[in-house]
């Protein structure tokens, strides 16, 4: 016959094993992977494409674009998306990022501005614009993930997107 001490014991246990379960699906045990880095002409920033992913068997991804400064030490995510396995980041200059991304994907998070610089009286804006190009099943199709403008320039299936 149980007691209530056992019960006690019982539920405790029960609870600390699902604690421990959840806490290991979190975002704090995420494998991270660098897809693609691309700095700033001036290199003031550099932009980043990676993949994070966890949870084991009932696990999740998704892949992220970032800005961040040359330390690491500040850092904005400007694109989240969901199977969106390929990204082209091309600096049109020191303050101005395209990113082009799959048309199949699912874009869950997008900012178009991530910093800002007072000079002077002057306040300066970096910005991104963000552009979809043709794919298939969330890779490109004519294209790989890499730095600079993309290879099939002025290819019509492209469509910039504005907030």
């Amino acid at each position: 016959m149980c007691t209530n001490d056992s019960w006690l014991l019982a539920k405790q246990v029960i609870t600390a094993s699902l604690l421990a379960i959840l806490c290991a699906c979190g975002k704090e045990n995420a494998d991270r992977r660098v897809v693609l880095t691309c700095a700033a002409p001036d290199k003031t920033h550099v932009a980043e494409f990676y993949i994070e992913s966890g949870g084991g068997a009932a696990g999740w991804q998704e892949e992220l674009v970032t800005v961040r400064d040359p330390q690491g030490k500040k850092s904005t995510v400007v694109l989240k998306m969901n199977r969106g396995y390929d990204v082209i980041l091309s600096w049109r200059s020191d303050l101005a990022l395209n990113i082009y991304y799959p048309d199949t994907a699912r874009v869950d998070h997008w900012q178009n501005e991530f910093d800002y610089r007072l000079t002077g009286s002057e306040l300066s804006t970096w910005t991104d614009d963000l552009m979809k190009l043709p794919s298939k099943s969330g890779s490109f199709v004519s294209e790989k993930s890499h730095c600079g403008p993309p290879r099939t320039q002025g290819d019509p299936g492209s469509e910039l997107i504005r907030p």
